[in-house]
């Protein structure tokens, strides 16, 4: 009779234990909080803190062995530390970016037309059973549309500046340090005389890094009146491009982006230099802030 109600007792506190995780699983959406802050950033990696309040008490051991991010089939990072204790509330970890594979994974993402899957691979036990789960998400992007800009002439003594009407780019070749970036730039020349173009100039900087740079491919006669195509070859440093981030993190997701296109033309027997494009703006992003908010 004894061994009979110990038993009983058993099954009575897990039924109620069944009956309370089923419970507090079921209405943790209504309390659930993440929060989020950066970490250490250098050049090699990336780490953001990840904090999870469940707002309430869960009996059950929750124990990630491992949570691994891909994009484009690299990995590019893992979500370290995190666990839940019995009876806790809490989830923290640190999700660790890889900078420089996240660089190859650019890479692979410009080679696949500007298209990736983004997989995020869990492996966790719970109460001692495994649990495996896979996330897929396709990400499109169509950052080369970015780069098209207009722009209107502005007189510059007897001269009057060409007026770029726009820009259409395409990836190019991908090296170890860099991407390339093949443009032509649709001109107008508003004067009453052809302008003659042997060299054209083109930098972009991020915070007053400088991470890409143009040339022209080869001179050019922009007619009187008239409209021509320069063509550019731009090469965007990859390494320097990590420096530029790193700098935005550590001013709070701030950047100043600066884009210059500067024109060498023969004018009066001489060659003079005149700036067609001068592209200073403020670039924000709120990756804390969609963390931050509240579901």
């Amino acid at each position: 009779m004894a061994l009979k109600k110990i038993v009983g007792i058993i099954i009575a506190i897990l039924l109620l234990w069944g009956g309370y995780l089923a419970y507090a699983l079921y209405t943790v959406g209504s309390s659930f909080k993440v929060s989020g802050e950066w970490g250490d950033v250098n050049e090699n990696t990336t780490e953001l803190w990840i904090h999870i309040d469940l707002g309430k008490p869960i009996p059950a051991t929750l124990t990630f062995t491992s949570i691994h991010v891909y994009v484009a089939g690299v990995p590019v990072g893992e979500v370290k530390n995190a666990k839940l204790g019995f009876m806790g509330s809490k989830i923290d970890g640190v999700f660790v970016l890889d900078n420089h594979r996240a660089v190859e994974a650019f890479k692979r993402h410009v080679e696949n037309g500007e298209r990736s899957e983004v997989t995020v691979e869990i492996e966790a036990k719970a109460l001692g059973i495994p649990i495996h789960q896979s996330l897929n998400v396709d990400v499109t992007t169509d950052i080369l549309s970015y780069l098209n800009i207009q722009t209107q002439s502005e007189k510059e003594g007897v001269l009057i500046t060409p007026e770029i009407k726009g820009i259409t780019s395409r990836w190019g070749a991908i090296g170890e340090d860099y991407i390339e970036i093949h443009s032509n730039i649709k001109l107008y020349n508003p004067n009453a005389y052809p302008l003659p173009v042997p060299k054209l100039s083109y930098a972009l900087s991020l915070n007053d890094i400088e991470i890409a740079k143009g040339q022209l491919k080869k001179g050019f006669t922009l007619p009187a009146k008239g409209e021509a195509t320069a063509e550019v070859l731009t090469r965007l440093d990859t390494n320097r491009a990590i420096k530029a981030w790193v700098s935005h993190i550590e001013h709070g997701e701030k950047s100043t982006v600066k884009a210059d296109i500067v024109l060498t033309v023969n004018f009066l027997g001489k060659e003079q230099s005149i700036r067609i494009s001068a592209v200073e703006k403020t670039v924000e992003t709120d990756i804390l802030g969609m963390i931050n908010q509240k579901p």
